[in-house]
């Protein structure tokens, strides 16, 4: 039978693999009030400094153009990065302040820079040219790894003054703030230096000295910019390179003399516009593009890594580009001047800009969101090669209603089916901007309709004779831009926005419905609550920081019935799982058994029911469940079956089991399977996937375990050289998509994996354990748009872990909460394992177990890169 996936939403790719630093302070929770008056609290300014140091990690690459995989540049961001710091660090004190403030100096300062640019010859090996505008800083010694020629040097200094012209003299933006004597003289400094190392094209950043010394006092710095030495690697061309970094990080500097704490977004949109403005030819901008089409549902600011928004945002210059072809290249300018009166505050700064051209932004962003439909075929401004679809929402219902939940700046495109006349009604809450628009494609032809009055509570758009066009695209708009709280020059945090999370009612050639609730808008957001009482709180919810320690490796039977009784008010399990707690094959497979429904148990010995256990079945389940037994009576005795069977009421079980409530099959991976024709049959409505396991280690069962346990899907096992005849029949006889094998090659090896008939085979796999439990929350619980509400923390190395880990699957599918890996103390968390922590986890972390599966240090380090990755984001 087929199933419908009851899950939806994107994938998130871990992309920080750094070294470990261990920040011991609290976690800020979503929402924390901040200091008045625009004042950093101690935290944000770690955070800040943390996210320096992130910038400027050494990439793997040995002097060559660092891919993330997309084609982008490594090392970005450094400018905003740099940004936050400098307005931050007068929270700092004592080594921290002193870290932060030496990020600030000149190359030319040599070992004080911690960089890794940093001059490191004598001065009298570094010379400079000089230009009208620039002074140019080289290192002469040849054996240094900065050392460039003095024709570079002139090249360099040809290639910014060239940038000045178009800049400063043609497009009238303001010149970068004047230095003093710093480097020499007042004109502009630039450094050439080897940064490859690092990935960077360049960056500019702020003098530690300046005048203004702290963005309360006034809101224009004066600074210097770095580049490389000779982009040999680098793309499109190292001639090319040079000439965009220019262009991109003298922009940065005219933005640091007019508005120095804009937003991070508005600074790389601009700087990447600019590239196109001062050299057309050279492209190294348009594969950016790629990741504002994917995305369209991320408001226009969004500048975090965990979203996708620091991506996209490089790709949100086509805005720019927009708005420069409508109205002239002076509205940019102009949108960052008005923005500098506005707090700093970029769409303000827009609105400004357009109040005097077409009405302001909102109206503005609903005709460019329209736009981007058929960019390729109508007015939207060309730049290189064709533009990428834009992503489009999912398939509009036959009765043609639908609702949709948006972020502010934020847009949905769906395909309407042709027909001779199609219309869209929206209707929304008043006083929120807003639009809808119709775009239809037919014979190389666009035909656009909009309506950008949402903001009056409902929106409509028409269009005729369209029955034989190729496309029909209904567009919907959410594009306000008002601000809950107040922003000011002075402020450290993004703006905070009154209307996200504005679900829409749409109906294609029908009356709009109105949505009976809202859905999550984007990764890591959640919808305002809906009509009526507040539900009840879950028992048990994951304490942030805690522990779980019922007895742990030492006493196992007591650590599954502690974890229960966190998990569980009284009577309110409608199932118990009970295993052995003596070895894990049979067990490997009953975390999804149990799901969110009721506690996995583990008894020990061949005689009776441990009266602990029996006891928590009476008291979980109310006399009124069914207890599930996993194994043959070698693994859970006839008589302990029976008496947990007696305690939880002794309902009987549904065929086809065997054996009443025993699933039991020749061998571990039989029992997987007959435990996954349940859970198959259980959850029709669940993702159409089959996890597989190697069946003789028990890291990574585990690990997907939590995922099945929440998805409701079966984990299947395998030996790792072959496939298994009872895994194989199954998912010959299932309607499976997909099936996902879990761990790397030595685990179950590729042409195992060929043998699994159905549907696609795909891998999900880290190099180690710790890793792949990684993958599994980034690929797996992320990609069906779960795995939201924390972390449960467990030892995947230990050979008695499994026993904790198993049980506090549970705790994952009732919480939303992935389960992440450690080793055995006293190691650190994996680089992979912390760099999840940091991008992407907002919730609480817990630990399940004793000191000797997951420490003290292991636990404070994984809140501490959650705490800093949150502080960066917000």
């Amino acid at each position: 039978m087929s199933r419908e996936v009851f899950w939806q939403g994107g994938s998130a790719r871990v992309v920080r693999i750094l070294a470990v630093l261990v920040l011991l302070f609290p976690f800020l929770p979503v929402g924390a009030a901040e200091a008045a008056d625009g004042a950093v609290e101690p935290l944000q300014a770690r955070a800040a400094l943390q996210s320096v140091r992130d910038a400027f990690a050494p990439v793997p690459d040995d002097h060559a153009f660092a891919d993330d995989g997309h084609g982008h540049r490594a090392g970005r961001g450094i400018t905003e990065a740099l940004q936050r710091l400098f307005v931050a660090r007068g929270a700092l004190d004592g080594v921290e302040r002193r870290e932060a403030d030496a990020y600030f100096l000149r190359p030319t300062e040599g070992s004080a820079d911690p960089f890794g640019d940093g001059y490191t010859v004598p001065p009298s090996a570094v010379d400079s040219i000089e230009t009208a505008h620039f002074k140019v800083h080289y290192v002469t010694d040849p054996s240094s790894p900065d050392a460039a020629t003095a024709a570079y040097a002139v090249e360099v200094g040809r290639i910014f003054e060239e940038v000045w012209t178009r800049e400063v003299t043609e497009l009238r933006w303001v010149a970068p703030a004047p230095d003093g004597a710093l480097g020499g003289d007042g004109r502009t400094d630039v450094y050439i230096a080897e940064l490859s190392d690092s990935g960077a094209f360049g960056y500019a950043a702020a003098d530690p000295d300046n005048s203004c010394q702290s963005a309360a006092v006034c809101n224009s710095f004066h600074g210097f910019m770095v580049v490389d030495n000779d982009y040999v690697g680098y793309p499109p061309t190292p001639a090319g390179a040079l000439r965009a970094t220019a262009a991109h990080e003298f922009n940065h500097l005219s933005h640091f003399t007019l508005a120095y704490t804009a937003e991070g977004w508005f600074y790389e949109a601009s700087g990447v516009w600019m590239e196109s403005q001062a050299y057309p030819a050279v492209d190294a901008r348009t594969f950016y593009v790629a990741d504002f089409a994917d995305l369209p549902g991320l408001p226009l600011t969004d500048f975090a890594r965990s979203t996708g928004g620091f991506d996209r945002a490089y790709g949100a210059y086509v805005w720019n580009l927009w708005l420069a072809d409508r109205y002239g290249p002076d509205i940019v300018r102009e949108a960052w001047i008005a923005a500098a009166g506005a707090g700093n505050f970029s769409l303000a700064g827009y609105d400004g800009a357009l109040a005097a051209e077409d009405g302001g932004i909102s109206s503005e962003f609903v005709a460019f969101a329209a736009a981007t439909a058929e960019w390729n075929h109508n007015e939207f401004p060309a730049d290189g090669p064709p533009y990428p679809d834009v992503a489009r929402g999912g398939a509009v219902p036959s009765d043609g209603r639908y609702d949709v939940t948006l972020d502010h700046t934020a847009y949905e495109l769906r395909d309407v089916a042709p027909q001779p006349t199609v219309t869209v009604t929206v209707e929304g809450p008043q006083g929120v901007g807003g639009g809808v628009a119709l775009v239809a494609l037919e014979a190389g032809t666009v035909r656009t309709v909009v309506d950008d009055t949402l903001a009056d509570g409902a929106a409509t758009a028409t269009l005729t004779g369209v029955g034989n066009a190729e496309r029909v695209t209904a567009v919907v708009v959410n594009s306000d831009f008002a601000l809950s709280v107040p922003r000011s020059a002075s402020s450290f945090d993004d703006p905070q926005y009154a209307n996200d999370c504005i679900t829409y009612a749409v109906g294609v050639n029908a009356e709009p419905v109105a949505p009976a609730g809202g859905g999550p808008c984007r990764p890591g957001t959640d919808p305002p609550p809906g009509p009526g009482p507040d539900p009840e709180p879950e028992p048990g919810g994951l304490t942030d920081g805690g522990r779980l320690d019922g007895g742990g490796r030492l006493d196992p039977v007591a650590q599954t019935v502690a974890t229960s009784r966190a998990l569980f008010a009284d009577g309110t399990a409608s199932r118990v799982v009970l295993a052995t707690a003596d070895r894990f094959p049979d067990a490997l497979a009953g975390s999804a058994l149990a799901g969110d429904r009721g506690p996995i148990l583990l008894t020990s010995g061949l005689g009776p029911l441990d009266p602990r256990v029996e006891a928590e079945i009476a008291r979980v389940t109310g006399g009124e469940g069914v207890v599930l037994v996993l194994g043959g009576r070698q693994a859970v005795s006839d008589e302990a079956a029976a008496a947990a069977r007696a305690a939880g009421g002794d309902l009987g079980c549904a065929a086809p089991l065997p054996d009443s409530c025993r699933y039991a099959g020749a061998g571990r991976e039989a029992t997987a399977a007959l435990i996954a024709r349940t859970v198959w049959d259980e959850n029709p409505a669940a993702p159409p996937i089959a996890l597989v396991a190697r069946g003789d280690q028990f890291a990574d069962a585990i690990s997907g375990g939590a995922f099945a346990a929440a998805a409701g899907v079966p984990v299947l096992l395998t030996p790792s050289n072959t496939a298994n005849a009872h895994t194989v029949e199954f998912l010959a006889q299932h309607d499976v998509d997909e099936t996902i094998v879990l761990g790397g090659r030595a685990a179950v090896d590729d042409a195992t994996a060929a043998q699994f008939p159905g549907g696609q085979v795909s891998r999900v796999a880290g190099p180690e354990r710790t890793a792949t439990a990684v993958e599994i929350a980034a690929r797996l619980w992320q990609r069906f748009g779960a795995g939201r509400g924390g972390v449960v923390l467990v030892n995947v190395r230990d050979p008695d872990g499994w026993q904790t880990a198993l049980s506090a699957a549970v705790a994952s599918a009732r919480h939303d909460a992935p389960q992440l890996g450690v080793e055995n103390p006293p190691a650190l968390l994996g680089p992979e394992t912390a760099g999840h922590l940091f991008d992407v986890v907002v919730g609480p972390v817990q630990a399940f177990g004793d000191l000797t599966l997951v420490s003290d240090a292991q636990l404070q380090e994984a809140v501490a890169e959650r705490d800093a990755g949150f502080l960066r984001r917000s």
